[in-house]
């Protein structure tokens, strides 16, 4: 059955579900338009899409271990909610092998007029942006072995990634963005950039302390940093 109310100023379309097994990941929208996701420490997994109409829909899926993440809306438990008026999100994981991934629906990049801020939480953890457009770009991973892919991305100022310790890999292909500052921090990692990605303003990477490798590094960029290695390891494959 669909339900439609209002929260915090903002309409919101649930669907309910049964499935209780996995994590909780609880939604719910400020009266500025902010979207928050908050997870647990139970492994979860998301996918955020914005619809034809504009409304942002967030849907439950099963994590690594088959089991199906459960959202809270309130005291509502959908499979899946569609929140209208949304012009930023800020999204804390915690802990658990989370998966986050905001992608293009058939026909609507995912366009926010704010900031979209993510935290994964600490251990390995997966997050896809692919086609989206915020104002502002802050992601990070903590402790963990992560991959963070970052495809086919626009923001109109700074993109700041912490990957935190452990072996990581960053893949960036197509990133248009007024700067860019990466901290990969410890362990061996790998981070790759695609020579179609735009960054105009600051650029500082830090490779942090182990073995990091950058490859695919376009030149134009002027990417300089001492940490890193230009060496091609085989994982770099966008």
């Amino acid at each position: 059955m669909k339900l439609r109310l209002a929260l915090a100023g903002a309409a919101v379309i649930f669907l309910s579900s049964t499935a209780l097994a996995g994590g909780v990941v609880k939604l719910s929208v400020t009266n500025k338009g902010k979207l928050k996701v908050l997870g647990d420490k139970q492994a979860n997994s998301i996918v955020i899409e914005k619809l034809d109409n504009a409304d942002i829909r967030v849907s439950a899926a099963p994590d690594r271990f088959g089991n199906d993440t459960q959202l809270k809306v309130g005291s509502q438990n959908p499979t899946l909610a569609e929140f209208a008026g949304v012009t930023a999100i800020d999204i804390k994981m915690k802990n658990g092998d989370d998966r986050v991934d905001i992608v293009r629906d058939l026909e609507e990049i995912v366009t926010l007029d704010g900031a979209l801020k993510i935290d994964m939480g600490s251990d390995d953890d997966v997050l896809v942006l692919e086609e989206v457009e915020p104002d502002s770009l802050a992601i990070k991973t903590s402790k963990g072995s992560d991959r963070v892919t970052i495809r086919a991305v626009q923001v109109l100022g700074k993109t700041s990634i912490n990957t935190g310790g452990d072996d990581d890999l960053l893949f960036i292909e197509l990133l248009n963005s007024g700067s860019l500052d990466v901290k990969m921090d410890k362990g061996d990692d790998s981070l790759c950039i695609d020579a179609g990605s735009f960054i105009p303003g600051k650029i500082k990477v830090d490779g942090g302390k182990g073995t990091a490798w950058w490859d695919r590094i376009d030149d134009d960029l002027g990417i300089e940093d001492s940490n890193f290695e230009a060496e091609e390891n085989g994982l770099c494959t966008i």
